[in-house]
């Protein structure tokens, strides 16, 4: 029994003097990075060049769209929602690409100066470390305080649906990275710049001549030429002609339409004077 323990007891001192000696080695590890975090001039440089850099503050994205009814909750995708949001904040979307731009810039500076002051040669102020050690501690140092910006941003997308009553609740998420944003807005611009040119304006304003607004014209007309006053009982082909043409910055507005027979419209082609009353001109 009493061998018992003492074989505890001896056990039980080995276990305390281990805890002692990781604790010693602890404490003068502790001192050593203390040491050279106070003697070290690349690490005093690489605190100060922290605090001149100015990287971009950024944060991440989010949105949630909830819905009153539950086919359009179904119905409309994630992307969709995503696609939406980007559409309605390009001006925050461009800001944070700038910022992430900014920052992408000034690191590729920091990180060239940041090898410039980890290839100098480190100055040990005969601490009592050996050289290897001081070394290996100061490179821990710079690598534990070396900066790293955000340069990149994701968009968390939400929906949800809860019926009138309550009782039934339904929700979805879904996250996109860096480079799907990127792509939704590259999308999205490219619709932007495709509606503004004058190929889409002159394609949509000439869409809104529904037959509805033809008969109205021809109508309005008493179905005749405007210009010959040839009549659809002649069995000529009526047109309905832009008067204001929408190559010159023209629409679709029933006052800048008017009727003409087939030969006066392909003779009156896109002319078009300021000055002249095309809706009043007959023969």
């Amino acid at each position: 029994m009493i061998e018992i323990i003492i074989s505890g007891l001896i056990i039980l001192g080995l276990i305390i003097l281990a805890l002692i000696i990781i604790l010693a080695i602890k404490l003068s590890q502790k001192k050593h990075f203390e040491l050279v975090k106070n003697y070290s001039d690349k690490y005093k440089a690489l605190i100060l060049m922290n605090e001149e850099i100015l990287f971009s503050s950024l944060g991440n994205l989010y949105y949630h769209k909830s819905f009153k009814i539950k086919r359009d909750f179904e119905k409309n995708t994630l992307e969709e929602i995503a696609l939406e949001y980007i559409r309605h904040s390009l001006d925050i979307i461009n800001s944070a690409f700038k910022a992430i731009q900014n920052n992408i810039n000034l690191y590729d500076i920091y990180c060239q100066k940041y090898q410039i002051l980890l290839e100098s040669e480190s100055t040990n102020t005969n601490l009592k470390i050996s050289k290897d050690r001081y070394n290996d501690i100061e490179k821990k140092l710079l690598a534990k305080n070396k900066l790293m910006p955000q340069i990149s941003i994701n968009l968390t997308i939400t929906k949800s649906y809860t019926s009138d009553k309550g009782k039934n609740h339904y929700n979805d998420s879904g996250y996109f990275d860096y480079n799907h944003i990127k792509h939704m807005h590259a999308q999205i611009l490219d619709d932007l710049t495709k509606k503004s040119s004058e190929h889409y304006r002159r394609r949509i304003e000439r869409s809104k001549v529904t037959d509805g607004i033809r008969f109205d014209v021809f109508k309005r007309d008493g179905f005749r030429c405007k210009i010959c006053g040839a009549s659809a009982d002649s069995r000529v082909k009526l047109h309905v002609d832009h008067i204001k043409p929408i190559s010159k910055g023209g629409d679709s507005n029933i006052n800048n339409l008017q009727t003409l027979c087939e030969s006066c419209n392909m003779g009156k082609s896109d002319k078009y004077d300021e000055g002249e009353n095309w809706i009043n001109l007959q023969l």
